[in-house]
């Protein structure tokens, strides 16, 4: 029992005894889990985008898990204005509109937006993405494609950053093709009812 106290106490003295966290590492833990949520893996990819039954093109269901498990899916976002923009970590265009992509994200609870990582074949795609996503501070969620999947079948035709406004009902509203800026996407996402 004396082995036990002590080894609290020792535990105590290496590790503080405060409650709760300072804020500052508080932040960190937050910071970090929001990294494990956004940064996450291509999991399954539908079909070609085709017309349905409205006579609309439907955006093609994206599947990934996150690396606490969790399986999401375009499908399942249903609902929400999603801006899905396809880009690469070679590409400077992508890179130049990213932080207008994490202002859209942060400041909307209406649009979310998703980058998938379009053509960046390498075994070692996920880690480059999550070093390159992280240095930057963005928040919005990214999924990795090493087979470029999701991006052939939304029509790429090796031209990015390449990205599409999907509509509440999963249909694809407008496609943008190149770098735009923060205005220029929100002058068509604040017209999607």
């Amino acid at each position: 029992m004396r082995h036990l106290i002590a080894l609290f106490g020792l535990l105590l003295i290496a590790f503080g005894c405060s409650p709760t966290p300072p804020d500052s590492v508080t932040t960190n833990i937050a910071d970090s889990l929001q990294f494990q949520k956004n940064i996450s893996t291509l999991y399954g990819s539908g079909g070609k985008n085709v017309k349905d039954n409205s006579g609309l093109v439907a955006a093609s269901n994206i599947i990934w898990k996150d690396s606490l498990g969790n399986t999401h899916s375009l499908n399942g976002l249903k609902g929400k204005i999603v801006l899905l923009n396809f880009w690469a970590i070679w590409c400077s265009p992508c890179e130049a509109e990213m932080p207008d992509l994490n202002s859209i994200a942060e400041s909307s609870t209406d649009i979310l937006v998703i980058g998938v990582s379009a053509l960046d074949p390498s075994s070692l795609l996920f880690q480059r993405s999550k070093l390159f996503i992280e240095t930057r501070g963005l928040k919005y969620q990214f999924i990795t494609d090493q087979a470029s999947k999701t991006y052939v079948n939304y029509g790429g035709d090796g031209t990015i950053p390449r990205s599409y406004a999907i509509d509440r009902d999963g249909h694809i509203a407008y496609t943008f093709i190149g770098q735009r800026t923060k205005k220029q996407f929100m002058d068509i996402l604040n017209q999607i009812p």
